[in-house]
């Protein structure tokens, strides 16, 4: 299964930060550290979920697009058989 590798990121990032705090490390350079790596993460996450927001609704679209060109063949098709 494939997985973002935003969200791995993000996933590294937590485990990084319970590991400080179960070893009760709440200051210093590798807890700013991980809340900034958190902060960037954490808004390209947001912007690739935006993106991918736009994939669906684009293939939506294309989707419906299809689905009326269908129903306008099978009703071209029986007006044809009637007439």
């Amino acid at each position: 299964m494939y997985r973002e590798p935003v969200i791995e990121r993000l996933n590294d990032i937590v485990d990084a930060i319970n590991f400080l705090a179960k070893n009760e490390v709440y200051d210093g350079n590798q807890l700013e550290n991980l809340e900034k790596k958190l902060q960037e993460t954490s808004e390209e996450a947001y912007n690739t979920l935006k993106q991918l927001d736009n994939k669906i609704g684009d293939l939506m679209n294309v989707a419906k697009e299809l689905l009326m060109s269908e129903e306008n063949n099978v009703a071209n098709r029986r007006n044809s058989k009637i007439i």
